[in-house]
């Protein structure tokens, strides 16, 4: 029963923990099987089949070994093309770096530009209020001309005098004219440019705009990078603590090997051992037999003391005891009694005490071999 336990265990995998089922197997199997008080021969075979196992376990083992390592060098090709691709990430992180450095810059730079022209803009509107003022009194004085004129045509002074006074006061007014067509253009220079400024500064808005969403973009890309880099960290400790498990399985290989050379030299010495047992039991067995032919059956015993009541069978084996010679040659000439020497001579030593048969083999043996029984009465005196 703990031969077959033994090797159940032997059978027994567990995905996480092959080695320590393994070792615990070794370490326990061959303690129980040798404390049994079996045959030689059966712990030998015992021995074997657990050699047996073991190596089955060991082929398996270099087997997933072997798998390990392949799944091993697959990981490493995928760390070092995890590698060159987290290398190419980088370069492209970098270089998304620098364009978002480079349009940082760009905005930057759009900024003082925008903020000048809101400047120069206000400064444009600040001058056009001053024409449109200095234009507004031209206008006035103009005007004043007008009624000047008009009132120097009235007068009727002299003519070459208001003549005169007339074409100065026109001479003044073309003046004014383009004065003020002057004044208007640049006004409407200051309107252009004020448009112009305007322009600028919503296309510095939209820049402004693209380079926000160029940054998220880049910000995105780089802590996906930065997430891609972790897993390819994290494979790599994968890889490693895979490369410590392999190694440990190759140390727990090695020390398997180890122990099943030593069980089968344990094997070898069992072996001898029980072959030696074996042809002393065979010796001793044949001495008892010729000894027993050798000798003739005992004597029964004397009548037994006339004490006024007749003493029963056992009483009287017992007084008298029997012969170890005719207690051998019986034992050796029953069938079905046990090989090994720890079992029967109990009952070797009952039947010379002068124990009766029935008793002193039920002693030893649960149920009663009939033959056996019956051979030992048919050669023993007594009960």
């Amino acid at each position: 029963m703990q031969i077959e336990e033994v090797s159940v265990l032997f059978r027994f995998r567990c995905s996480s923990f092959p080695v320590l089922v393994i070792g615990i197997a070794l370490a326990t199997a061959p303690r129980s099987v040798i404390a049994q008080d079996q045959d030689p021969a059966q712990r030998a075979q015992a021995l074997r089949q657990i050699i047996v196992t073991m190596e089955d376990e060991a082929r398996q083992l270099e087997t997933k070994v072997a798998q390990a390592r392949a799944r091993l060098d697959d990981l490493n090709r995928q760390a070092e093309a995890a590698e060159q691709e987290l290398a190419a990430l980088d370069g492209k992180a970098a270089q998304a770096r620098d364009e978002l450095a480079a349009l940082t810059a760009q905005r930057d730079t759009r900024r003082a530009e925008n903020t000048a022209a809101g400047e120069k803009l206000a400064g444009l509107r600040g001058t056009a209020v001053t024409l449109d003022a200095r234009i507004e009194a031209l206008a006035e004085r103009h005007e004043q001309a007008k009624r000047d004129l008009a009132r120097i045509e009235k007068a009727g002074a002299d003519r070459e005098q208001v003549l005169a006074e007339i074409e100065t006061a026109r001479t003044r007014a073309a003046t004014l004219r383009d004065e003020v067509a002057a004044l208007v253009q640049q006004r409407d220079a200051l309107q252009a440019g004020a448009a112009a400024a305007g322009q600028a500064a919503t296309k510095l808005t939209e820049d402004r705009a693209q380079l926000a969403r160029q940054r998220d973009t880049l910000t995105a890309e780089i802590k996906a990078l930065t997430g891609r880099r972790d897993q390819l960290q994290r494979q790599q400790a994968r890889a490693a603590e895979l490369t410590g498990r392999i190694a440990s399985q190759e140390s727990a290989l090695a020390d398997l090997q180890a122990r099943a050379g030593t069980l089968r030299e344990e094997v070898a010495t069992l072996t001898e051992s029980r072959d030696s047992l074996q042809a002393g039991l065979n010796r001793i067995r044949a001495q008892t037999a010729a000894a027993g032919a050798a000798q003739s059956p005992p004597a029964r015993s004397a009548a037994p003391p006339a004490t006024g009541e007749a003493p029963t069978t056992a009483e009287a084996a017992s007084a008298t005891g029997r012969s170890p010679d005719a207690v051998d040659a019986a034992l050796a000439a029953a069938p079905g009694l046990p090989d090994s020497p720890s079992q029967w001579m109990p009952l070797r030593k009952a039947l010379i005490r002068g124990d009766c048969t029935p008793q002193a083999l039920a002693r030893i043996q649960k149920p009663v071999n009939r033959q056996t029984l019956l051979a030992l009465m048919s050669r023993l005196e007594g009960c």
